[in-house]
């Protein structure tokens, strides 16, 4: 039996078939590059939104690291006031309240 009578295809037809699957392949490469041509231009402002949010970010840690040493003079500060009340603060109200 040859191949014909299997019900295989013929030497036309695969061609026919190869000529579909690089014109398929050739599409596909074309339709990439056409695609990827504007890449340096997404890719260009994508690093000047990353540059941007990096000077936005240094400027942040600046700021909290200022605002960190506030509140941490406050709360030292804070912490003072409370240890000072707590051990003049009995006596005060002993001279204050009458017996």
């Amino acid at each position: 039996m040859t191949e014909e009578q299997k019900g295989a295809r013929n030497v036309y037809e695969r061609v026919g078939a190869l000529e579909q699957d690089m014109n398929t392949v050739q599409y596909r490469l074309n339709r990439f590059e056409r695609i990827h041509d504007d890449l340096p231009l997404r890719v260009g402002r994508l690093e000047l939104i990353a540059q941007n949010q990096t000077k936005l970010l240094e400027t942040m840690e600046a700021n909290m690291h200022a605002l960190g040493q506030k509140v941490m003079y406050g709360l030292g500060g804070a912490g003072a006031i409370i240890a000072l009340i707590q051990l003049v603060g009995p006596h005060v109200l002993r001279a204050l309240a009458p017996q």
